[in-house]
């Protein structure tokens, strides 16, 4: 921008962090805390260098089942009619698909209920991403389990309502088991990464709409951006005017061979460029 003899009106500041992941202090967080601020904020999260002007909420939930363990020889006791039942021994790993069920069945009428035009229809999900029990081994009938959600929620959505609709939804199912109804499961948000929504008239989203079809001679649709961000720690600090706008697509992300095209990068740096002239 500089050697094409262009001289921004106000400071464009680049931040190169890390420990998005998981809202670490080292990243974006940090570098608020050190005072710096903006008017608009491009994370440059992997998008095509397309415009994604709207994020979901992200929760981390563990669930915590609770059952009461006893030698697998009992087990036919623990199951079987005219057993002792819940008396001898419970397998929580068992109680914990009781938990799976409600989330599974919240989830499809999410599916079906959650909408949002930029969003792929049924995005907005909770998914199991790791299930535990032990003690470990199969002859011990497992006294605890865990199981670790992911949770997408709507933009537009109140993260309390999110948490009490996913509550209420587990305790009703563990209402229909006598274990769960008197030793209820213990719901654990761990984390949490905020969901972002900037308008389309804004002039950032206007500034990178522009620049995208200047920049590349294609026509421009924004897209939802379907992954947790550092937007949160901007906003925290208000700063509301962000996007995400970064070469790169996620269906290489989190699995082997990671990588950016080369045509995505040099059509990305050309759309940042046409950006800063155009919004600055």
């Amino acid at each position: 921008v500089l050697d094409a003899g262009y001289r921004p009106k106000g400071d464009v500041t680049l931040e190169f962090v890390g420990g998005e992941e998981m809202g670490q202090a080292l990243g974006s967080r940090g570098a608020v805390r050190k005072g710096y601020r903006a008017d608009s904020v491009i994370i440059m999260e992997p998008s095509r260098g397309v415009l994604s002007p709207v994020g979901a909420g992200l929760f981390y939930l563990q669930v915590e089942i609770r059952g009461k363990a006893t030698h697998v020889g009992f087990r036919g006791q623990m199951v079987r009619t005219g057993g002792r039942g819940d008396a001898i021994g419970v397998n929580s790993i068992e109680k914990g698909m009781v938990v799976y069920e409600a989330l599974q069945r919240l989830e499809e009428k999410w599916g079906q209920t959650k909408t949002h035009p930029l969003f792929f229809p049924g995005f907005f999900t909770l998914h199991p991403g790791a299930i535990t029990g032990g003690p470990n081994g199969a002859f011990v009938v497992s006294d605890r389990s865990t199981i670790d959600y992911a949770v997408w929620y709507h933009p537009d959505e109140d993260p309390e309502d999110v948490k009490r609709e996913i509550e209420d939804q587990i305790m009703r199912f563990a209402q229909t088991d006598p274990w769960l109804r008197d030793n209820p499961p213990k719901l654990h948000w761990l984390a949490q990464l905020g969901s972002f929504n900037t308008p389309l008239e804004a002039p950032i989203c206007q500034a990178v709409h522009n620049a995208y079809e200047q920049a590349t001679g294609r026509s421009h649709l924004p897209v939802a951006y379907e992954a947790g961000c550092d937007a949160p720690a901007f906003l925290e600090a208000g700063m509301t005017d962000i996007v995400c706008c970064g070469p790169g697509s996620f269906e290489v992300a989190h699995g082997p061979d990671e990588h950016v095209d080369i045509g995505d990068l040099t059509d990305c740096a050309r759309v940042l460029a046409t950006t800063i002239v155009e919004y600055c």
